[in-house]
């Protein structure tokens, strides 16, 4: 089937992925329409860091009913989807507040670092995985020798990706709940709108968050050589 996939900040790609089959009690949709949510854009740009490249994106569906599992709506039922994933058990959801649950995930919004080098194994070539255990790989070295050096390139993205956001939890936890940091001075300051103060913390803000960056590209591009060859330098 094909997918609009996120290559990263202001890249999207239509890619062909294998069609999921429904088991007990699962629904198989064909997707007819799909919204542009605000998060969507924000996520598309890099602003927000809550989508990593191969996710697909979209969390607003419209859609019909292609095949179901047994006991399931009939085909070609009209449906939709409630993008919204809780465990069911924390105290949220035993109030009835679902969209407040404590371990909530969002299709299509909120990818976990987790999730997404999952993803990333499961697309490797299962030939190598083969070879590696029939020249007498044991589990652990495939996973570090083959595994690990293939998906190290990947995380370093999606932390370049997770940058902008940390660095704005992080102030604003500074300005809510800190006596020290830049965060608590500019929300010291603020109230004086003394620019001469804010400005220079700012400009410290954003040069760090920029060396971090710096420093991730290096270290990728220097273990990594091979995952940076299409990228500008």
């Amino acid at each position: 089937m094909r997918a609009l996939v996120f290559g990263g900040p202001l890249s999207l790609r239509v890619e062909e992925r294998p069609k999921p089959e429904p088991g007990p009690g699962d629904v198989l949709l064909r997707v007819r329409a799909v919204g542009i949510c605000g998060s969507d854009l924000h996520g598309y740009t890099g602003d927000t860091g809550r989508r990593a490249p191969g996710q697909i994106m979209g969390h607003e569906i419209g859609a019909v009913v292609e095949t179901s599992g047994e006991g399931g709506p009939p085909a070609g039922a009209v449906a939709t989807v409630h993008p919204v994933l809780f465990c069911g058990e924390c105290a949220m959801c035993l109030r009835g507040e679902t969209s407040l649950c404590e371990r909530r995930e969002v299709i299509g919004v909120t990818p976990t670092l987790v999730r997404d080098l999952s993803l990333e194994v499961a697309a490797m070539p299962r030939e190598q995985l083969i070879k590696a255990q029939t020249l007498g790989a044991s589990t652990w070295q495939v996973a570090i020798r083959v595994v690990l050096p293939q998906i190290m390139p990947r995380l370093i993205k999606c932390v370049r990706l997770m940058i902008g956001p940390a660095f704005l939890f992080l102030i604003s936890a500074e300005a809510i709940a800190s006596d020290v940091g830049l965060g608590y001075r500019i929300f010291l300051v603020r109230r004086y709108l003394s620019m001469d103060v804010i400005l220079p913390y700012v400009i410290w803000i954003t040069l760090l968050a920029f060396l971090f960056d710096l420093a991730l590209v290096w270290i990728g591009r220097r273990a990594f050589p091979w995952a940076f060859v299409q990228e500008a330098r």
